[in-house]
């Protein structure tokens, strides 16, 4: 069955978000992870690669790809891209690569694409 444009936005269903539990923020914290949208999945993307094929920005990347994960309970995106240095300044890696982690195996993105990245 061929959709019309109206029935294709008609079947979009909500993306679908995990609970990721923070212990290193004390107990009961947690925040929820969400799947990119294909918006926002092109968003990391580009936050990887400054926008141009072949280039690597490392730079503050794992607290910038956060900003993009983490929602809540309503799916609404947690945090801006202007929260990123403070996520990368006041918050060590495991509490950040635990969001990270949970957001990539919800996204189907191998969880050492990072380092792989860095790696090339």
């Amino acid at each position: 069955m061929t959709l019309t444009r109206d029935e294709f936005f008609a079947r979009r269903r909500p993306l679908p978000k995990i609970k990721v539990d923070l212990p290193e923020l004390g107990d009961g914290a947690e925040v929820f992870v969400q799947k990119f949208s294909a918006k926002l999945r092109d968003r990391f993307e580009c936050i990887v690669t400054d926008g141009v094929a072949g280039r690597i920005n490392l730079d503050n990347v794992r607290a910038r790809v956060v900003t993009l994960l983490a929602v809540n309970d309503s799916g609404k995106l947690l945090f801006t891209e202007a929260d990123a240095d403070r996520i990368g300044d006041e918050f060590d890696t495991d509490t950040v690569q635990r969001i990270i982690d949970a957001g990539f195996r919800l996204n189907n993105i191998n969880t050492n694409a990072l380092e792989d990245v860095a790696k090339n």
